[in-house]
Order: structure tokens, then C-alpha cells, then sequence
């Protein structure tokens, strides 16, 4: 299993060489100036190609490539921690994520699901839109947008998702998000206090492996 440092490196590192023929898939050097990281155009309209720059050079993993794996099925996250976030706050500021299952449901297109978020516990939620996602091999990268609200801020945003499928889940999975937009008085006291970031700005979450449950 490749370790989270070295997925990292990889992403930075490695060059898109799908359409050669070689398996190599995680994004971190131009395919060619037109379409760098290939994926379905919806997924363009979610996640420009300077926003994945900026994801790569922070350390986040982007699988490109249009032969994604099929990741059917429901999914448990539980243990999600912080890693990056623009808004910087000091340690432990930002928590874990909240308990969730994650389903996602075909659709008529490989490239393409139906997503639905079940939240457990959770201090605020969001809703999930439909996904599109890319990659090569064993390995994903996932697009959505989503609004919701956390402590009377009302929000929406874009949710990106790697991570790697074996037999019994995810693999170094990990999310970044940003909010696209902010409404309600309360955001600005919750940027302050590092709870949420502000418009435009990243944050990552890392979780080791999300369980298959059904």
C-alpha cells in the first residue's frame, strides 16, 4: 500500500501518461497544454484546472483520466482530521469531520453518480449534488458542489474527493473543500474563530480508509 507521503510526492511528481498506455494516473505534470487533467466536462465547470493546481501544489493527489473504477456502494467516515487549511488557525482548532455515510449511485454514465450523505453527528451538514468523477486503474477523483449551513452560516461550496478503491473500502482518501459562497451574519465570528474558512479559501481533510458497508 502506498503510504500518504509518498501518495503526496507522487501527486506532485508524477507525469499523466494514461493515453500512452502506461498505468501511472495521479496528476502533478501537464498532459498537454489543452487538457492537463482530463475529466468530464462537468467537472470543469466544479474544479477549474488553476483550482487542482492549487490543490497539487498543497499536497493534494488528483487522479485524472476518464477510466475511473466503479465506486458503487456506501461508504463510512469517521475519523477525518484537518491537515491544511488557508485560514490557519492554531492546533486542534479544526477538529475531525463528522461521522457520515457516504453512498454514491450510478447513474447512465461511468463518469457520473448519484450522491447521497447521511450524517450521524454532525455540528452543521450539507446536501450532495450529483458527482462526477475521473481517474485510471484502482484510483479517483471526485467533483461535486453542495450548500448547507454550520451555525447559522449558510453556505455553498465545492467538495473534492481522492482516494484509491480496494476490496473493503477507500484508501487514502482525503477531501478538499472551499466555499463558493457565504450568507448570514454569524460567518464572519466563525472565520474569526478559525471554525470555518472564508470565501475561496481550502481546506483539506485526511482520513486513512473509509469502510465498505454494503
Amino acid at each position: 500500500m502506498m503510504n500518504r507521503t509518498m501518495s503526496r510526492r507522487v501527486g506532485v511528481f508524477c507525469t499523466l501518461i494514461a493515453f500512452l498506455g502506461c498505468g501511472c494516473e495521479l496528476v502533478g505534470a501537464a498532459l498537454d497544454a489543452e487538457d492537463r487533467y482530463p475529466r468530464p466536462v462537468e467537472a470543469r465547470r466544479i474544479a477549474s484546472d488553476d483550482l487542482l493546481e492549487r490543490l497539487i501544489e498543497a499536497g493534494f493527489p488528483v487522479y485524472a483520466g476518464l477510466n475511473p473504477p466503479d465506486i458503487t456502494g456506501t461508504y463510512h467516515s469517521v475519523d477525518g482530521q484537518t491537515i491544511y487549511d488557508d485560514n490557519q488557525g492554531g492546533p486542534g482548532s479544526f477538529g475531525t469531520t463528522c461521522e457520515a455515510y457516504l453512498t454514491y449511485m450510478p447513474t447512465n454514465s461511468i463518469l457520473r453518480y448519484d450522491t447521497e450523505l447521511d450524517y450521524v453527528a454532525c455540528e452543521g451538514g450539507s446536501t450532495g449534488l450529483l458527482t462526477y468523477v475521473s481517474g485510471f486503474g484502482n484510483c479517483f477523483t471526485l467533483y461535486s458542489k453542495q450548500a448547507g449551513s454550520f451555525h447559522g452560516c449558510e453556505f455553498t461550496s465545492v467538495s473534492i474527493r481522492s482516494g484509491c478503491l480496494v476490496e473493503d473500502g477507500i484508501e487514502d482518501y482525503i477531501l478538499a473543500f472551499l466555499h463558493t459562497e457565504q450568507r448570514g451574519a454569524a460567518c464572519a465570528d466563525l472565520i474569526d474563530v478559525h471554525r470555518i474558512s472564508g470565501v475561496d479559501e481550502v481546506r483539506m481533510v485526511e482520513e486513512a480508509f473509509l469502510a465498505r458497508v454494503d
